[in-house]
């Protein structure tokens, strides 16, 4: 589309940081990542049993399946343009890690899901982690511009909301929230993450309206509200 081809001046832009910088932001990502499958699962003690509508196997299967796409995506898709600083490095693995023990401790307990908690719970993780999955590949196709920015992205979510990916990781936490009875844990993560991704998502939409050709009907993330 025609819309494709402008410039917005937004997020990261290109050719920033060193090939080092980069390699060690994409070896981080994977490390925190992963790191926060493996605290969760270390706190548990082993992989819980597969048992349907067992709250600990279901919500384990859940935290594990995002976070290996995560990873996945930080080391197959995601570009790392920004260098790296010390807030991002100490701060990163003490959020995603934190959470994994707190979230773990919450759900350690036996406990039989319902067949309504357990298919409106997994659905709306499911299609919050496709909404997330899919415009965060969208994002990295965009076009390495010479001039530092990047086009403005079109298609699916886009055409509503400035962020998508950030409303899909919403979405995708408030149905673990679902799964996992908003228990302490789970819903401190789904607060404190809805208020990150809200700061982003209003940064973001800000930087990219500098641009004047940019569509003023896009809202920041939800689409058609906010």
């Amino acid at each position: 589309a025609e819309m494709d081809n402008i410039p917005a001046p937004v997020g990261r832009t290109y050719n920033q940081s060193s090939n080092f910088d980069k390699t060690f932001q994409l070896l981080a990502q994977a490390v925190y990542y992963a790191g926060s499958v493996i605290v969760y699962t270390g706190y548990l003690g082993a992989i819980p049993s597969f048992v349907l509508y067992d709250q600990m196997f279901i919500c384990w299967l859940a935290w594990t399946c995002h976070f290996v796409r995560r990873t996945t995506e930080g080391v197959f898709i995601q570009k790392y343009t920004r260098s790296s600083n010390w807030g991002f490095i100490l701060g990163t693995p003490l959020n995603y890690w934190g959470y994994s023990l707190w979230v773990s401790y919450c759900l350690s307990t036996e406990k039989t899901l319902s067949g309504i908690q357990l298919i409106l719970g997994g659905s709306i993780f499911l299609i919050g982690e496709i909404i997330n999955m899919i415009h965060h590949y969208k994002l990295s196709k965009l076009e390495h511009r010479s001039d530092g920015l990047r086009n403005t992205p079109m298609g699916l979510l886009f055409e509503y909301v400035s962020c998508p990916h950030y409303f899909g990781e919403i979405i995708a936490w408030l149905g673990f929230n679902i799964l996992a009875d908003f228990s302490w844990g789970s819903l401190a993560y789904l607060i404190t993450g809805t208020i990150t991704l809200k700061g982003l998502a209003d940064y973001n939409h800000k930087r990219y309206l500098l641009n004047p050709k940019y569509p003023k009907k896009r809202k920041r993330m939800i689409p058609f509200l906010w």
